[in-house]
């Protein structure tokens, strides 16, 4: 008599409801974890990260984003490309929501020192820093990340198909072109940002 296994995500309808709420936590956590570290941070450190800002904004200010092509794009795809690579193992159940943590805590960590250092005009700096291409950013990724998971959990579980992969490569392609889109976009705006941003502070 051969056992049938009960897979406890085999829920067919709210698969993706457990994927998004899984990344979800994921990220609303490394969010809290971001601000916790950046409220209490010492005072010389708080200190240095505002000398930091100072000196970023400063030079991104001089060089108004020329030859920045590549450090961009690279700071904005890698997450991408790992969680696509991540869908096609089962490895990807663990750390995809983990990368979203990861994503999530630096976020926060920017926008509460941004915060913590200039007071109101972090915070206005932070939202003209984030909030016009990151929103569009953020929900791709969560759209790539959700995909990833569940193709890395299909896997796990019924070694994949041919509708999965299919389904999964035309969200894989329109997440990637908003993404695409948002990194080409900050770097052609990067020199007016950077412009607003030492106006704001006053550099």
């Amino acid at each position: 008599m051969t056992r049938k296994r009960v897979h406890l995500w085999a829920l067919g309808g709210l698969e993706q409801l457990r994927s998004l709420g899984s990344i979800t936590l994921c990220f609303v956590l490394g969010s809290v974890a971001g601000c916790w570290c950046s409220a209490f941070l010492e005072r010389e450190g708080a200190e240095a990260l505002r000398g930091w800002l100072d000196s970023y904004v400063s030079f991104s200010r001089t060089t108004g984003g020329s030859g920045r092509w590549l450090p961009v794009l690279w700071q904005m795809l890698r997450l991408p490309l790992m969680l696509t690579l991540l869908q096609f193992t089962v490895l990807g159940m663990l750390f995809i929501p983990f990368l979203m943590g990861v994503r999530g805590f630096l976020l926060s960590f920017a926008v509460t020192g941004f915060v913590r250092a200039y007071a109101w005009r972090g915070l206005l700096c932070a939202l003209l820093l984030f909030a016009p291409l990151g929103m569009v950013e953020l929900t791709a990724l969560f759209l790539l990340a959700v995909s990833a998971f569940l193709h890395a959990d299909r896997l796990g579980r019924e070694g994949g198909g041919i509708g999965t992969v299919e389904s999964s490569a035309l969200r894989l392609a329109a997440c990637w072109a908003a993404l695409a889109l948002c990194a080409v976009g900050q770097v052609l705006l990067s020199g007016l940002v950077s412009r607003a941003l030492a106006s704001l502070l006053g550099l």
